[in-house]
């Protein structure tokens, strides 16, 4: 009996995988990021690239994983801060109607994980190396968007805030003492083409 259970559980899953609208493809934007470090930062302005994988899972809600390259950083005077990502990101994607192959506006709330590839801090003449940086950075995710037919969807991420901190002390010149923490927020704009599977 509960090999029957088990099997029946397997060929459901199996069924709505298969019949499930599935697709994969390329995702490219630009991004905006200020480094909130206790100064009055800059937005930066950097690239996004990579792909994505996105599972319809009924008429109104989509589960899509990304993985892609982030640049993130600000400027601060002539000093320039520089995080530079290979990101994961998961989110559930809501579409406000009921329309054939999700399409029209949606929101969407997830969650990013990044890893450092590259990074650079400088504060009043302090050179902070990617070596003293977190290799890790754990971020909360809110988009809205819109997916204009069955392939093309337009994404603008409104907030990708940092939950890590990085905390740093050291004494300059004058022989002060300047605290400080690091910590990303800004927001992309991108565009996805999903091919069928």
């Amino acid at each position: 009996m509960m090999k029957k259970t088990i099997t029946t559980i397997i060929l459901i899953f199996v069924f709505q995988t298969i019949n499930a609208q599935i697709q994969i493809g390329p995702k490219l934007g630009v991004t905006g990021y200020q480094v909130i470090s206790g100064g009055s930062d800059a937005l930066g302005v950097g690239i996004y690239a990579g792909g994505f994988f996105d599972y319809s899972l009924n008429a109104k809600t989509n589960l899509q994983l990304d993985i892609a390259y982030v640049e993130k950083g600000s400027e601060e005077g002539k000093n320039i801060n520089t995080f530079n990502y290979l990101e994961f990101s998961s989110k559930f994607k809501f579409f406000t109607n009921n329309k054939e192959n999700n399409t029209g506006f949606y929101v969407s709330s997830g969650l990013g994980f990044n890893l450092l590839l590259d990074g650079k801090v400088e504060k009043e003449n302090f050179i902070i190396p990617k070596e003293d940086l977190n290799s890790f950075d754990f971020s909360l995710q809110l988009s809205i968007g819109y997916k204009t037919n069955k392939n093309l969807s337009i994404d603008f991420k409104l907030i990708d805030v940092s939950l890590t901190t990085t905390d740093f002390e050291f004494v300059d010149n004058n022989n002060n003492t300047l605290q400080f923490n690091l910590r990303n927020i800004g927001a992309n704009f991108t565009l996805a083409y999903g091919f069928d599977l």
